[in-house]
């Protein structure tokens, strides 16, 4: 494991940890790097708020849950995998999905699912076009 992603994975588990015992509106940087033991300016050389360390989390584990993704299965079983992943960290979602604004955790994952969707029903519409033609 890369350097990097260590020390992205260890912000990751600092700041989920601390959201398990305050809300994330309590949370500061300064208690991310203090419970992690590195220094802000390593924070900010990752991150410029704690709203792209939550995009970073959720990309990281939804990655490793597409990773293993049979591309052969029904956009149902994807979204499965997915909420059953939701469901086993529901106190870091239900948490993160608290804070509405800009940036939100809301808006990204609606992005997400939308792509999701796109994706894996794009090429039906490509055979639907062609039979019309």
């Amino acid at each position: 494991m890369s350097k990097s992603i260590f020390t992205q994975k260890a912000l990751a588990e600092a700041f989920k940890n601390l959201l398990l015992e305050m809300p994330l509106s309590k949370v500061s940087i300064k208690d991310i790097v203090a419970r992690c033991g590195i220094s802000r300016n390593a924070y900010y050389y990752y991150y410029k708020d704690k709203y792209e360390l939550i995009w970073w989390i959720v990309e990281y584990e939804l990655k490793e849950i597409v990773k293993i993704y049979d591309p052969s299965l029904e956009l149902s079983d994807t979204y499965a995998a997915i909420f059953h992943h939701f469901y086993n960290n529901k106190k870091f979602y239900y948490t993160c999905l608290e804070y509405q604004g800009q940036n939100s955790l809301y808006h990204y994952l609606s992005n997400l699912f939308f792509d999701l969707t796109y994706e894996k029903l794009l090429p039906f519409t490509a055979i639907l076009i062609s039979d019309v033609s």
